[in-house]
Protein backbone atom coordinates (compact mmCIF):
# COMPACT_ATOMS: atom_id res chain seq x y z
CA UNK A 1 0.00 0.00 0.00
CA UNK A 2 1.42 3.39 -0.84
CA UNK A 3 1.57 6.51 1.12
CA UNK A 4 -1.79 8.07 -0.70
CA UNK A 5 -3.74 4.59 0.08
CA UNK A 6 -2.76 4.70 2.94
CA UNK A 7 -3.93 8.10 3.87
CA UNK A 8 -7.50 7.59 2.30
CA UNK A 9 -8.08 4.38 4.40
CA UNK A 10 -7.25 6.04 7.73
CA UNK A 11 -10.89 7.42 7.72
CA UNK A 12 -12.45 4.20 7.39
CA UNK A 13 -10.36 1.16 8.70
CA UNK A 14 -11.66 1.32 12.10
CA UNK A 15 -15.02 3.14 11.97
CA UNK A 16 -18.56 2.27 10.35
CA UNK A 17 -19.06 5.21 8.65
CA UNK A 18 -19.87 5.11 4.87
CA UNK A 19 -17.18 5.07 2.02
CA UNK A 20 -18.27 8.58 0.67
CA UNK A 21 -19.34 11.58 2.08
CA UNK A 22 -21.62 14.58 1.01
CA UNK A 23 -20.97 16.59 -2.72
CA UNK A 24 -19.47 13.19 -4.21
CA UNK A 25 -16.39 13.51 -1.10
CA UNK A 26 -14.62 10.09 0.21
CA UNK A 27 -14.53 9.64 3.98
CA UNK A 28 -12.24 12.08 5.10
CA UNK A 29 -14.46 14.37 3.52
CA UNK A 30 -12.26 15.43 0.17
CA UNK A 31 -13.38 16.57 -3.23
CA UNK A 32 -11.91 16.89 -6.15
CA UNK A 33 -11.57 19.99 -8.47
CA UNK A 34 -13.91 20.22 -10.43
CA UNK A 35 -12.80 18.47 -14.21
CA UNK A 36 -9.83 17.22 -13.27
CA UNK A 37 -10.27 13.98 -10.98
CA UNK A 38 -7.81 16.12 -8.65
CA UNK A 39 -8.49 16.69 -5.05
CA UNK A 40 -7.16 19.85 -2.87
CA UNK A 41 -4.59 20.12 -0.67
CA UNK A 42 -5.59 19.57 2.93
CA UNK A 43 -8.00 17.53 5.05
CA UNK A 44 -11.80 18.36 6.59
CA UNK A 45 -12.55 16.64 9.30
CA UNK A 46 -16.83 15.52 9.27
CA UNK A 47 -18.25 15.52 12.40
CA UNK A 48 -20.28 11.77 13.33
CA UNK A 49 -21.43 13.71 16.33
CA UNK A 50 -21.96 17.31 16.61
CA UNK A 51 -22.42 16.54 20.45
CA UNK A 52 -19.76 14.62 21.06
CA UNK A 53 -16.74 16.46 22.82
CA UNK A 54 -13.20 16.94 20.88
CA UNK A 55 -11.70 14.29 23.20
CA UNK A 56 -14.83 11.73 22.67
CA UNK A 57 -14.50 12.54 18.97
CA UNK A 58 -10.82 11.51 18.40
CA UNK A 59 -11.46 8.21 20.64
CA UNK A 60 -14.87 6.89 19.43
CA UNK A 61 -14.72 5.18 15.96
CA UNK A 62 -17.77 4.22 15.24
CA UNK A 63 -20.40 7.02 14.34
CA UNK A 64 -23.71 8.47 15.98
CA UNK A 65 -25.33 9.39 13.09
CA UNK A 66 -24.97 9.12 9.14
CA UNK A 67 -24.31 11.33 7.09
CA UNK A 68 -27.12 12.75 4.35
CA UNK A 69 -27.58 10.42 2.00
CA UNK A 70 -26.91 7.41 4.45
CA UNK A 71 -29.06 5.00 6.43
CA UNK A 72 -29.73 6.14 9.69
CA UNK A 73 -30.81 2.87 10.70
CA UNK A 74 -27.88 0.65 9.18
CA UNK A 75 -26.03 -0.21 12.93
CA UNK A 76 -29.80 -1.76 14.19
CA UNK A 77 -30.54 -2.75 10.81
CA UNK A 78 -26.90 -4.87 10.78
CA UNK A 79 -27.16 -6.21 14.52
CA UNK A 80 -30.75 -7.33 13.90
CA UNK A 81 -28.76 -9.49 10.84
CA UNK A 82 -26.62 -10.77 12.94
CA UNK A 83 -29.21 -11.76 15.54
CA UNK A 84 -31.32 -13.65 12.84
CA UNK A 85 -28.36 -15.14 11.40
CA UNK A 86 -26.84 -16.49 14.83
CA UNK A 87 -28.36 -20.12 14.33
CA UNK A 88 -26.63 -20.31 11.14
CA UNK A 89 -22.89 -19.13 12.72
CA UNK A 90 -21.79 -23.16 12.50
CA UNK A 91 -23.34 -23.62 8.55
CA UNK A 92 -21.22 -20.26 7.64
CA UNK A 93 -17.70 -21.41 9.71
CA UNK A 94 -18.25 -24.84 7.40
CA UNK A 95 -18.76 -22.79 4.35
CA UNK A 96 -15.85 -20.35 5.15
CA UNK A 97 -13.29 -22.87 6.03
CA UNK A 98 -14.76 -24.51 2.38
CA UNK A 99 -14.01 -21.61 0.32
CA UNK A 100 -10.40 -21.16 2.02
CA UNK A 101 -9.87 -24.64 1.00
CA UNK A 102 -7.77 -25.39 -2.56
CA UNK A 103 -10.24 -25.08 -5.59
CA UNK A 104 -11.28 -29.05 -7.19
CA UNK A 105 -7.97 -28.68 -9.89
CA UNK A 106 -5.81 -28.36 -6.90
CA UNK A 107 -5.17 -24.36 -7.52
CA UNK A 108 -5.72 -22.16 -4.02
CA UNK A 109 -7.59 -19.61 -4.53
CA UNK A 110 -6.41 -15.81 -5.51
CA UNK A 111 -6.80 -12.74 -3.29
CA UNK A 112 -8.86 -10.13 -4.97
CA UNK A 113 -7.34 -7.75 -7.07
CA UNK A 114 -7.64 -4.81 -4.95
CA UNK A 115 -6.11 -6.97 -1.30
CA UNK A 116 -3.63 -4.92 0.25
CA UNK A 117 -0.18 -5.47 -1.01
CA UNK A 118 2.66 -6.36 1.99
CA UNK A 119 4.78 -3.48 2.59
CA UNK A 120 7.45 -3.52 0.08
CA UNK A 121 5.62 -4.97 -2.40
CA UNK A 122 5.94 -1.59 -4.47
CA UNK A 123 9.39 -1.52 -4.63
CA UNK A 124 10.00 -5.77 -5.18
CA UNK A 125 11.66 -7.00 -8.15
CA UNK A 126 9.30 -9.45 -9.83
CA UNK A 127 11.19 -11.93 -11.84
CA UNK A 128 9.92 -12.23 -15.23
CA UNK A 129 8.90 -8.66 -15.80
CA UNK A 130 10.22 -5.77 -17.22
CA UNK A 131 10.96 -4.20 -13.72
CA UNK A 132 14.48 -3.01 -12.43
CA UNK A 133 13.89 -4.18 -9.09
CA UNK A 134 16.84 -4.10 -5.82
CA UNK A 135 17.73 -7.52 -6.21
CA UNK A 136 19.05 -6.47 -9.64
CA UNK A 137 16.50 -8.47 -12.23
CA UNK A 138 15.26 -6.95 -14.77
CA UNK A 139 15.42 -6.22 -18.66
CA UNK A 140 17.98 -3.76 -20.02
CA UNK A 141 15.83 -2.59 -22.87
CA UNK A 142 12.48 -2.05 -20.36
CA UNK A 143 13.16 -0.14 -17.39
CA UNK A 144 16.44 0.81 -18.00
CA UNK A 145 17.50 2.91 -21.26
CA UNK A 146 19.95 1.44 -23.67
CA UNK A 147 23.68 1.54 -23.15
CA UNK A 148 22.52 1.32 -18.99
CA UNK A 149 21.58 -1.89 -16.99
CA UNK A 150 19.49 -2.78 -14.05
CA UNK A 151 21.93 -2.82 -10.76
CA UNK A 152 21.00 -3.16 -7.28
CA UNK A 153 17.55 -1.47 -7.92
CA UNK A 154 18.92 1.40 -10.46
CA UNK A 155 19.93 1.48 -14.01
CA UNK A 156 23.54 2.67 -14.25
CA UNK A 157 24.88 3.70 -17.60
CA UNK A 158 27.36 0.74 -18.80
CA UNK A 159 30.67 1.57 -20.71
CA UNK A 160 29.82 1.33 -24.66
CA UNK A 161 32.47 1.74 -27.03
CA UNK A 162 29.71 2.32 -29.31
CA UNK A 163 26.40 3.27 -29.11
CA UNK A 164 23.35 5.11 -31.51
CA UNK A 165 19.93 5.20 -29.86
CA UNK A 166 18.95 8.06 -32.06
CA UNK A 167 16.64 9.81 -29.17
CA UNK A 168 18.45 12.95 -30.12
CA UNK A 169 16.17 13.24 -33.33
CA UNK A 170 19.72 12.95 -35.58
CA UNK A 171 21.82 10.52 -36.93
CA UNK A 172 25.25 11.03 -34.29
CA UNK A 173 26.27 8.06 -32.33
CA UNK A 174 25.53 8.62 -28.53
CA UNK A 175 29.23 6.98 -28.23
CA UNK A 176 31.64 6.20 -30.43
CA UNK A 177 32.23 7.53 -34.08
CA UNK A 178 29.23 7.30 -36.49
CA UNK A 179 30.00 6.16 -40.49
CA UNK A 180 27.13 6.55 -43.22
CA UNK A 181 27.15 5.00 -46.59
CA UNK A 182 24.72 5.71 -48.74
CA UNK A 183 25.07 5.06 -52.72
CA UNK A 184 23.23 4.79 -55.77
CA UNK A 185 19.92 6.63 -54.53
CA UNK A 186 20.12 4.70 -50.44
CA UNK A 187 19.43 6.77 -47.76
CA UNK A 188 18.40 6.93 -43.95
CA UNK A 189 16.88 9.33 -41.88
CA UNK A 190 15.56 9.17 -38.11
CA UNK A 191 12.16 9.48 -37.73
CA UNK A 192 9.44 9.16 -35.30
CA UNK A 193 8.95 5.44 -34.14
CA UNK A 194 6.42 3.81 -36.49
CA UNK A 195 6.04 0.93 -34.44
CA UNK A 196 5.87 1.59 -30.77
CA UNK A 197 5.12 -1.53 -28.86
CA UNK A 198 6.36 -2.91 -25.53
CA UNK A 199 9.34 -4.72 -28.10
CA UNK A 200 10.81 -1.45 -28.14
CA UNK A 201 9.14 2.01 -26.85
CA UNK A 202 11.74 4.06 -28.19
CA UNK A 203 10.30 7.80 -29.69
CA UNK A 204 12.98 7.80 -32.65
CA UNK A 205 14.11 5.08 -34.76
CA UNK A 206 16.46 4.43 -37.96
CA UNK A 207 14.76 4.11 -41.19
CA UNK A 208 16.82 2.80 -44.11
CA UNK A 209 15.81 2.61 -47.46
CA UNK A 210 16.96 1.17 -50.87
CA UNK A 211 15.58 1.85 -53.97
CA UNK A 212 15.64 -0.59 -57.18
CA UNK A 213 19.22 -0.85 -58.82
CA UNK A 214 22.70 -2.32 -58.88
CA UNK A 215 24.55 -2.31 -55.75
CA UNK A 216 22.37 -0.01 -54.03
CA UNK A 217 23.38 0.54 -50.08
CA UNK A 218 22.10 2.64 -47.38
CA UNK A 219 24.72 1.07 -44.41
CA UNK A 220 25.05 2.54 -40.80
CA UNK A 221 28.63 1.56 -39.06
CA UNK A 222 30.42 2.06 -36.15
CA UNK A 223 33.79 2.73 -35.84
CA UNK A 224 36.94 0.71 -36.29
CA UNK A 225 37.63 -1.27 -33.26
CA UNK A 226 40.99 -3.32 -32.08
CA UNK A 227 39.49 -7.05 -33.30
CA UNK A 228 42.34 -9.58 -32.15
CA UNK A 229 41.56 -11.30 -29.30
CA UNK A 230 38.77 -9.03 -28.12
CA UNK A 231 35.75 -9.95 -26.83
CA UNK A 232 32.66 -7.67 -27.60
CA UNK A 233 29.27 -7.78 -27.43
CA UNK A 234 26.90 -6.36 -29.93
CA UNK A 235 23.40 -5.51 -30.01
CA UNK A 236 20.83 -4.26 -32.13
CA UNK A 237 16.83 -3.87 -32.92
CA UNK A 238 15.33 -4.31 -36.45
CA UNK A 239 11.67 -4.45 -37.34
CA UNK A 240 10.40 -5.75 -41.04
CA UNK A 241 7.07 -5.07 -42.48
CA UNK A 242 5.14 -8.36 -43.35
CA UNK A 243 5.12 -6.79 -47.38
CA UNK A 244 9.19 -6.45 -47.03
CA UNK A 245 10.00 -8.01 -50.23
CA UNK A 246 6.60 -8.15 -51.81
CA UNK A 247 7.30 -7.08 -55.55
CA UNK A 248 11.05 -6.94 -55.32
CA UNK A 249 13.43 -9.42 -57.50
CA UNK A 250 16.21 -9.76 -55.32
CA UNK A 251 19.39 -10.68 -56.94
CA UNK A 252 21.27 -10.68 -53.32
CA UNK A 253 21.06 -8.57 -50.32
CA UNK A 254 23.03 -8.39 -46.80
CA UNK A 255 21.39 -6.88 -44.06
CA UNK A 256 24.84 -6.46 -41.57
CA UNK A 257 28.40 -6.51 -42.38
CA UNK A 258 31.11 -6.97 -39.69
CA UNK A 259 33.68 -5.00 -42.34
CA UNK A 260 37.33 -6.20 -42.62
CA UNK A 261 37.84 -4.30 -46.13
CA UNK A 262 39.53 -3.82 -47.74
CA UNK A 263 42.29 -5.58 -45.41
CA UNK A 264 44.24 -6.33 -48.37
CA UNK A 265 41.27 -8.18 -50.18
CA UNK A 266 42.22 -6.68 -53.70
CA UNK A 267 46.18 -7.28 -53.48
CA UNK A 268 46.47 -10.91 -52.36
CA UNK A 269 45.02 -10.49 -49.46
CA UNK A 270 42.64 -13.17 -47.52
CA UNK A 271 39.76 -14.21 -49.93
CA UNK A 272 41.10 -18.13 -49.58
CA UNK A 273 41.14 -18.54 -45.76
CA UNK A 274 37.06 -16.57 -45.91
CA UNK A 275 34.47 -19.01 -46.45
CA UNK A 276 32.73 -17.70 -49.45
CA UNK A 277 35.59 -15.12 -50.15
CA UNK A 278 35.34 -11.37 -49.72
CA UNK A 279 36.29 -8.60 -47.48
CA UNK A 280 33.47 -7.96 -45.47
CA UNK A 281 33.97 -11.40 -43.43
CA UNK A 282 31.03 -11.96 -41.23
CA UNK A 283 27.45 -10.85 -42.44
CA UNK A 284 23.90 -11.19 -42.54
CA UNK A 285 22.16 -11.36 -46.08
CA UNK A 286 18.99 -13.20 -47.98
CA UNK A 287 19.43 -16.71 -49.04
CA UNK A 288 15.40 -17.42 -50.29
CA UNK A 289 12.43 -16.52 -49.65
CA UNK A 290 12.08 -14.51 -46.36
CA UNK A 291 15.22 -16.43 -44.75
CA UNK A 292 18.54 -15.19 -44.42
CA UNK A 293 21.58 -16.45 -43.48
CA UNK A 294 23.59 -15.08 -40.62
CA UNK A 295 27.52 -16.16 -41.50
CA UNK A 296 30.50 -16.93 -39.80
CA UNK A 297 33.04 -17.56 -41.85
CA UNK A 298 36.23 -17.76 -40.78
CA UNK A 299 37.48 -21.09 -42.37
CA UNK A 300 37.84 -24.15 -41.67
CA UNK A 301 34.75 -22.97 -38.81
CA UNK A 302 32.29 -21.82 -41.16
CA UNK A 303 28.94 -21.44 -40.01
CA UNK A 304 25.86 -20.43 -41.74
CA UNK A 305 22.52 -20.61 -39.89
CA UNK A 306 19.43 -20.17 -41.18
CA UNK A 307 16.48 -18.14 -40.15
CA UNK A 308 13.24 -16.37 -40.83
CA UNK A 309 13.36 -12.87 -41.13
CA UNK A 310 10.11 -12.45 -38.94
CA UNK A 311 8.99 -12.97 -35.56
CA UNK A 312 6.29 -13.02 -33.21
CA UNK A 313 7.49 -9.95 -32.13
CA UNK A 314 6.87 -6.20 -33.58
CA UNK A 315 10.75 -5.35 -33.25
CA UNK A 316 13.61 -8.15 -32.76
CA UNK A 317 16.31 -7.74 -30.18
CA UNK A 318 19.68 -9.48 -31.18
CA UNK A 319 22.92 -9.48 -28.93
CA UNK A 320 26.04 -11.49 -30.41
CA UNK A 321 28.70 -12.18 -27.81
CA UNK A 322 32.04 -12.98 -30.34
CA UNK A 323 35.35 -13.56 -28.89
CA UNK A 324 37.60 -12.83 -31.81
CA UNK A 325 40.52 -15.09 -32.98
CA UNK A 326 42.29 -17.09 -34.89
CA UNK A 327 43.04 -19.92 -32.72
CA UNK A 328 40.56 -22.27 -31.53
CA UNK A 329 40.13 -20.93 -28.59
CA UNK A 330 36.96 -18.98 -30.27
CA UNK A 331 33.50 -18.80 -29.42
CA UNK A 332 30.08 -17.48 -30.24
CA UNK A 333 26.23 -17.20 -28.92
CA UNK A 334 23.98 -15.41 -30.96
CA UNK A 335 20.75 -14.48 -28.96
CA UNK A 336 17.24 -13.27 -30.61
CA UNK A 337 14.96 -12.07 -27.89
CA UNK A 338 16.49 -13.58 -25.24
CA UNK A 339 16.50 -17.35 -26.90
CA UNK A 340 19.31 -18.70 -27.96
CA UNK A 341 19.76 -18.72 -31.84
CA UNK A 342 23.19 -20.63 -32.01
CA UNK A 343 26.40 -21.10 -29.64
CA UNK A 344 29.88 -22.74 -30.88
CA UNK A 345 32.78 -22.80 -29.15
CA UNK A 346 36.39 -23.86 -29.82
CA UNK A 347 36.46 -22.81 -33.17
CA UNK A 348 38.08 -20.26 -35.28
CA UNK A 349 36.29 -16.55 -35.44
CA UNK A 350 39.18 -14.91 -37.08
CA UNK A 351 41.27 -15.93 -40.31
CA UNK A 352 44.09 -17.04 -40.42
CA UNK A 353 46.80 -14.61 -41.09
CA UNK A 354 44.90 -11.89 -39.94
CA UNK A 355 47.42 -8.54 -39.36
CA UNK A 356 46.75 -7.79 -35.91
CA UNK A 357 50.15 -5.67 -35.92
CA UNK A 358 49.09 -3.26 -38.54
CA UNK A 359 45.42 -2.74 -37.43
CA UNK A 360 44.07 -2.60 -41.08
CA UNK A 361 41.91 -5.57 -41.08
CA UNK A 362 40.25 -4.07 -37.10
CA UNK A 363 36.28 -4.70 -37.97
CA UNK A 364 33.69 -1.82 -38.14
CA UNK A 365 30.15 -2.77 -37.49
CA UNK A 366 27.32 -1.95 -40.37
CA UNK A 367 23.93 -2.25 -40.41
CA UNK A 368 21.46 -0.88 -42.91
CA UNK A 369 20.70 -2.44 -46.60
CA UNK A 370 23.03 -3.63 -49.30
CA UNK A 371 21.51 -4.90 -52.50
CA UNK A 372 20.72 -5.26 -56.33
CA UNK A 373 17.43 -5.96 -57.17
CA UNK A 374 14.50 -5.44 -59.61
CA UNK A 375 11.42 -3.34 -59.31
CA UNK A 376 8.45 -5.83 -59.95
CA UNK A 377 5.69 -3.93 -58.30
CA UNK A 378 8.01 -2.46 -55.09
CA UNK A 379 9.47 0.56 -55.36
CA UNK A 380 11.75 0.77 -52.55
CA UNK A 381 12.81 -1.99 -50.00
CA UNK A 382 12.63 -0.17 -46.33
CA UNK A 383 13.21 -1.35 -42.96
CA UNK A 384 13.56 0.17 -39.25
CA UNK A 385 17.10 -0.30 -36.84
CA UNK A 386 17.51 1.34 -33.50
CA UNK A 387 19.31 0.98 -30.29
CA UNK A 388 22.70 -0.36 -31.57
CA UNK A 389 25.53 -1.03 -29.19
CA UNK A 390 29.00 -2.56 -28.92
CA UNK A 391 30.39 -3.58 -25.20
CA UNK A 392 33.88 -4.67 -24.77
CA UNK A 393 34.31 -7.08 -22.15
CA UNK A 394 37.64 -5.77 -21.19
CA UNK A 395 35.67 -2.61 -20.07
CA UNK A 396 34.34 -5.16 -17.56
CA UNK A 397 30.30 -5.70 -19.16
CA UNK A 398 29.47 -8.96 -19.35
CA UNK A 399 26.49 -10.50 -21.00
CA UNK A 400 24.54 -10.82 -18.07
CA UNK A 401 24.70 -7.02 -17.72
CA UNK A 402 23.55 -6.58 -21.56
CA UNK A 403 21.11 -9.19 -21.74
CA UNK A 404 19.94 -10.69 -18.00
CA UNK A 405 17.46 -13.42 -19.72
CA UNK A 406 19.38 -14.62 -22.78
CA UNK A 407 19.46 -18.05 -22.55
CA UNK A 408 17.17 -18.14 -19.42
Amino acid sequence: MNGKQRLESAGTRHGSCPATGPGGSDATGRGSWPGTGRRPVGLRIVSCGAALSWLVLLLVSSCDSAPPGGSPDADAVSSDADAEGGADADADADADAESDSPSEDGAADLPPDDADASDGADTACTPNTNECGPDGCGDWHADCAPGETCADGSCVELAAAFLATFEGGTTTADRGRELIDNRNGGSMAVVANPFPSESNGSDYVLRVEVPAGTSVRAEYHSQRLETDEKTYIYVWRQHYERDFLVGADVSWLVFAQWKTWPCGEYDGGYGDVICAGGGIFNDIELTEGSLYEIRFRADPDCNFVTTSIWTEEVWDTYVLEIYWTNTSDGYYRLFRNDGLLVEQTGVKTLFDRFPADTGECNMYWGLGLYASWADEGSSALVRHVDDLAIYDRDAGVELPMVCPRCGS
